[in-house]
Parts: structure tokens; sequence; C-alpha cells
């Protein structure tokens, strides 16, 4: 879980999953987020709760690119 407030644009992970996720909408009525994955086939997932989210720091974001950038061939 995450104890920074999550923002659109985000890239987060969700507990349970590999695959690195975009946020793309925050409900703090509900404390849930709408996400996105950033590749394979994109899925959006609604209403997310915030206690299975977990924020990406900037080195996992940076890895997440270099990575992404390798695969694609």
């Amino acid at each position: 879980m995450t104890t920074k407030p999550l923002k659109v644009g985000d890239s987060v992970t969700i507990r349970g999953s590999p695959v690195v996720c975009v946020v793309t909408s925050v409900n703090t009525e509900r404390n849930t987020v709408d996400v996105k994955a950033t590749r394979d086939v994109v899925v959006l997932q609604k209403d997310v709760p915030w206690a299975t989210v977990f924020l990406l720091d900037e080195c996992q974001n940076g890895l997440r690119i270099v990575t992404k950038g390798t695969d694609e061939r």
C-alpha cells in the first residue's frame, strides 16, 4: 500500500500482479483508482482499492522504461 497520495499518471503495481500500470483516475471518496496496463494487452481495471496499489519509485519506473525499450526489438 502506498502512503503517498496517488495521482493520475503515477506508475503503480497491484498486489499479486507483475504488470506495471498507470493511474487513469483517482476517487478520493471511495479510496479507489482506475488503472491501465502499460504493455501487452492493455486492460483497464476500475475501482482498485488503494490498499492493493503500490507506487513505483523513480528507480523502479526508470528500470521499467529501459526494460520496455529493450524488449521491443
